[in-house]
């Protein structure tokens, strides 16, 4: 199998992952595939981004409609949108659960 090969390959396998709506542990089970090696190649092939390594990028952003509000946006398929008051244990919690 040549690289380029290989690369679509897993590019198919993250993309098939991620409509599966799974987490990548229950999905790399169902399908077989070594849980290590799915996450090495899904950072591999992600859009190149100025975040470094272990970090999260947070765009805040404010909308007419609602005073005070935060969306954090992550691997663009989790946003939590926090309002004014937000309850910071629970968000501490939260993103626990998200970066473990």
């Amino acid at each position: 199998m040549t690289r380029s090969e290989r690369k679509a390959e897993w590019q198919r396998k993250v993309e098939e992952q991620e409509r599966s709506g799974k987490s990548i542990a229950d999905w790399c089970r169902a399908e077989s595939v070594n849980v290590k090696l799915f996450r090495r190649w899904k950072h591999k092939l992600r859009p190149d981004t100025d975040t470094p390594a272990g970090c999260c990028q947070v765009r805040v952003r404010r909308e007419a409609e609602r005073s005070c509000s935060l969306t954090l946006s992550v691997d663009e398929r989790i946003t939590i949108e926090l309002a004014a008051g937000f309850d910071r244990q629970l968000l501490k919690e939260v993103l626990s659960v998200l970066v473990s």
